[in-house]
Formats: structure tokens, sequence, C-alpha cells
């Protein structure tokens, strides 16, 4: 990638710096009834993906040509990133003057240092799991009536439907990371016992990495794993990272997305270091959140982009003020794309880019603030993230740029990752 204002970048603010390690160091560990967990599919053919697999089927879209915006070309003056109706008149609480719940999916740790998987619903919470500790729920969807969230229990890889607890995996170290539910299929993605995982309906398929080019023949033996996972009609599109393990060459990870099984770069290569967070697809377009790094070098501070890829061509996402910046998801809606994220100034501070135009939802002057998940439904643009300020963790939500800020309990620490509005 060639990136902009390609300075010497001089030594900079040590807040700076500790934000940044703080903001990378995050985003690589990071989009009720009793019911049965998961729907049966015990049949005789249970195809987890499509067979269609053939070499006439296209990746990516094809047209990634000149005339083709990356993004919609009307950031005018009259194109406001966030609705305008965030007067003192319209209450965040309670979410039922509009008729929509919101549902966000985290986890809290207490003093002795355990962790629990969290749910909070129109910001009353609740707790996944009790009865064990170390638990964290990654990532959330709400199906009909039916509130799915997935992550780690106890070291292995969960699904939970409205609160019961389904193990994807047998071995110690299982996560999952994503999970999308379509025409009531359940699909998650994580590590399982045999590595990177796609999971449908509690069947596991694990995702290899043999289409992807070689170096001089040499098959890759690094290793790699997957992050967010999309459903459109009979597609299934996962982003992830791979780590090359080449001695030959000065570079960390790269971005991998899979659609149907079969595994392709997406990044270009160049950058010293390329990392994705979350997948949207909307028609035949394929858009990406994420960041790049740039190489580390003497008296040289790394410096990180966010980025968002639309079926393969990247876009730097910047902000006023900010060193670095963090792209953590992405929705798309209508002809609109948002993406949330982060910023260092000199904390962090919580961002949306709407079409590559950035509004900052928080200063980052006195706080540590991060937008870690952004949904988008009847024009309202809703985003989750937590805080830091002084020793003490907030859940935070926003509503068109509007906060609230709630679970600032005793518990040690409150995070959360991920929104989902029905």
């Amino acid at each position: 990638m060639i990136y902009k204002n390609r300075k010497s970048f001089a030594v900079q603010n040590l807040q700076k710096i500790a934000a940044a390690m703080l903001c990378a160091l995050f985003l690589i560990v990071s989009g009720c009834s009793t019911s049965n967990t998961m729907p049966d599919v015990n049949d005789e053919e249970p195809a987890l993906l499509p067979d269609d697999n053939d070499g006439e089927q296209t990746f990516l879209p094809d047209d990634n040509d000149e005339e083709q915006a990356f993004l919609p070309d009307d950031n005018e003056e009259e194109t406001a990133l966030l609705p305008d109706d965030n007067d003192e008149e319209q209450a965040l609480l309670p979410y039922e003057y509009d008729g929509k719940d919101v549902y966000i999916f985290g986890r809290a740790v207490d003093r002795n240092a355990n962790w629990f998987a969290k749910l909070w619903k129109n910001g009353e919470e609740q707790i996944l799991i009790t009865e064990t500790t170390g638990s964290v729920a990654w990532s959330g969807f709400v199906y009909d009536d039916d509130v799915y969230a997935c992550g780690k229990n106890a070291g292995y890889a969960v699904v939970w439907k409205n609160g019961e607890p389904q193990k994807l995996s047998e071995g110690w170290g299982g996560d999952a990371y994503s999970i999308f539910v379509s025409e009531g299929d359940v699909y998650a993605v994580g590590h399982g016992e045999n590595g990177a995982t796609l999971w449908k309906n509690g069947e596991a398929q694990t995702l290899f990495l043999n289409k992807l080019p070689t170096y001089d023949g040499v098959p890759h033996i690094g290793y790699w794993f997957p992050k967010s996972v999309y459903v459109s009609g009979k597609d299934v599109y996962v982003v992830g990272l791979i780590h090359e393990g080449r001695q030959d060459i000065a570079r960390g990870l790269r971005v991998v997305l899979w659609k149907n099984g079969v595994a392709q770069f997406l990044d270009d290569g160049t950058s010293f270091d390329s990392r994705a967070s979350s997948i949207f697809v909307s028609g035949s377009d394929v858009y990406v959140a994420g960041y790049e790094t740039t190489p580390p070098m003497l008296n040289v501070i790394s410096k990180n982009y966010g980025v968002l890829w639309k079926n393969g061509k990247a876009q730097i996402l910047e902000a006023e003020g900010c060193y670095d910046t963090f792209a953590t998801s992405v929705f798309v809606s209508g002809s609109d794309v948002y993406v949330s994220g982060i910023g260092t100034d000199p904390y962090t501070c919580a961002i949306i880019w709407k079409n590559g135009v950035a509004q900052k939802l928080t200063d980052g002057k006195t706080s540590s603030v991060r937008a870690n998940s952004v949904y988008v439904l009847d024009n309202d643009v809703y985003a989750a993230g937590c805080s830091q300020v002084n020793g003490e963790y907030e859940v935070y939500q926003w509503k068109n740029g509007k906060s609230l800020r709630f679970s600032k309990t005793s518990d040690f620490i409150v995070e959360a990752y991920s929104v989902f509005v029905k």
C-alpha cells in the first residue's frame, strides 16, 4: 500500500506511543429460553459450504477498474455524517421509545481476575456464564426471537443461544470470534482443535490455505486464524489473518479472505503488518475493515492506519489530530458505508467514519475510549465500545453520536465488543 504523508515520523509524545501499543494489543486478542442451542443438522448430507468451488467461480468481483468508486463520492457539505436529531429531548434510554432493542456483547473481569461473558440488553446486564470463569462473548446476533452469542468459556469455543451454551471445540484453547445466522443456520468462526475453523450448526470445517500462492514452491508454515464471518445467499465469507512464518522477510501478518472455503490474500503484501477485524457483504461488494502498520525503522515510530478494503481495493481511514487509527467494524446501509474505530489523540478516542469521513465520538484528550462495533437500522447509527478513566471502566453505547455510559460497577474491567439492534 502507498501511504499518504509519509514523512519522517519524529519521536512523538510518549502518551501517543503507549496508546497505540494498547490499541494494537487489544485488537490482536480482538465482530432465557431453554430451547436447543443449535438446529439439528445431523442428517445424511450436512453440506457445510456450497460445493460449487469450481474454477469458474470468481472469488471477488472483477470490476475493480478505475471507474469504480471505492466509496460514494457524495461527501459534500450536505451529507451529514450522523443524523442531526441529537437534541436534548431525544433520550437514548429507554430504547423502547422507538420499538428497538439494543444488544451489546462483551465481558467483565472481577478483581480476582475471573472473566465472565456478558450481554447487555437495553442497558440491563446479563451474565451468560455464572458457574465457571474464563468466559467472554466476542460477537452476537439476533434472529427472530433468539439471541446468539459466541466466544470462549473455560478454554473452549462456545455458542450461546438464549443463554444456553453449546461447546464447539473439544480441545483446550478453542475460541469463537464471530457469529452469523442465515435462514436458521448458525455460522461461527474461530479456533478449534484442528486450528482455523468454520462451524455450521455446530459441525466444524477446517479452513485451509490450499489456494494461496506460495513462494518458490515453499508452502505456508505460519499460523492463521479467522476473525469475522458473513453469509450472503449461499455464499459464506470469512476474513482472517495469517502469519507467514518466513525468515527472509521482515513482515508480520497478512489478511486472508475465504469464500466458500477457498482462500485469497486481500491485502497487497507491501505493508509490514495487515490485520482484519470485520467483514460485510452488500450485493456483489465485499467490505473488510482493519488496519495496516508501517515498518519500524531507526528513530522512526511505526504508524498504524485504519483501512477499509472494498473488493480488495484499500482506502486509508484517517482522523484529524490522530497519529494512529484502527478500523474495528464495518456496516453498509444503502449506499453508505460506516466504519467504527479508534484513534490516538493522545489517548484513544472513539471514531465513526461514514463514506471515509471521520467523526470523533470522544475527544481523546482526557480518557481512553474505543468504538468496537457499529450497526445501522432505520437511518439510526449505533456503536458500542468501552472506556478507561482513572482506573474505572465503563461500557459505552452511542446512537447518532449521542453517548450512554453504563456498567460502572464493582467489576474491575468491563468491555463491549459487538452491538446488534432489532
